[in-house]
């Protein structure tokens, strides 16, 4: 039974870490506050976490990845649907995130790609914005309606 779940024990900020850094994905601020985690499972079987940072109308999708082994079955885009639905019951009104390498993949689940310089502040002053993520990452964002 496949189930998505908040990240809580260090067993698995330990996990998301690793499988971030492998991705080469940031991993610097992961434990600071304002970012929650999700971790998508199989029964006990790990496929994947996703975040979100912030708060309010705009928030910044976080690290979506997906165990290597897990990749091509449809999981990503499941998780990415359940953060969408767990940030919509909270007021997230837009989407928004950073990608180097998956601008297909976010585009076919309604992301759409936009000039860095029209993110809202809230975002544009996020550390993985304005340091973490390259200047040639790929900004996109979705609005729900």
């Amino acid at each position: 039974m496949v189930f998505v779940e908040p990240v809580r024990f260090k067993d698995e900020l330990d996990a998301l870490r690793d499988a971030l850094a492998a991705a080469d994905l940031p991993v610097d601020d992961i434990d600071q506050a304002g970012r929650q985690f999700l971790l998508l499972r199989d029964g006990a079987e790990r496929l994947g976490f996703i975040g979100v940072e912030g708060e309010g109308p705009d928030r910044l999708l976080r690290s979506a990845i997906i165990l290597p082994d897990k990749r091509g079955a449809g999981v990503g885009s499941q998780l990415v649907k359940e953060l969408e639905t767990f940030v919509r019951s909270d007021g997230c009104e837009r989407l928004h995130l950073l990608t180097t390498t998956a601008e297909a993949f976010f585009a076919r689940l309604g992301y759409r790609a936009k000039d860095r310089s029209t993110a809202p502040q809230v975002i544009a002053a996020s550390r993985e914005f304005a340091e973490l993520c390259p200047g040639s990452a790929i900004y996109m964002m979705k609005t729900f309606k």
